[in-house]
């Protein structure tokens, strides 16, 4: 018999394990899409705290690339990471005086620390976009 002072009260835990589980998966998914944008260097899946990143530049040699840029490596948390500068930024603010790929590199070398130092600061950002480039505007 019904108890019109008190009717029965339906239960909302299925209603409460469906958010749950929901708010589990949007945040997983989400989570897990920003783990890689954020993470995926040098073929490497890892999640990193770019504010904390140590960067160190092993003295390889840089190279030309078939983007017209040059590329030279780094090191990010311990991974060897490839990052490259645009002709542009090598002829207009470095010196190059031609595109050729011997002046490119020979531009590159002789400017190494300002551009390494250059490449500190605005190339963090640019390692989830997965093609980190340092171009005319970051002089």
């Amino acid at each position: 018999s019904a108890n019109l002072l008190h009717p029965p009260v339906e239960s909302k835990a299925p209603l409460r394990s469906f958010t749950k589980y929901l708010c589990r998966f949007v945040f997983c998914f989400f989570a897990g899409y920003a783990g890689y944008r954020l993470g995926h260097v040098a073929g490497y899946l890892i999640i990193m705290d770019w504010n904390m990143a140590t960067f160190h530049f092993p003295p390889t040699e840089p190279t030309y690339t078939p983007n017209t840029t040059i590329a030279f490596e780094a090191v990010v948390d311990g991974v060897m990471a490839s990052f490259e500068i645009s002709e542009e930024a090598l002829m207009d603010h470095f010196g190059a005086t031609s595109r050729s790929a011997a002046e490119l590199v020979r531009s590159f070398k002789a400017n190494r620390p300002a551009i390494e130092a250059i490449a500190k600061i605005k190339l963090p950002e640019r390692l989830s976009a997965g093609r980190p480039l340092l171009v005319f505007a970051d002089f």
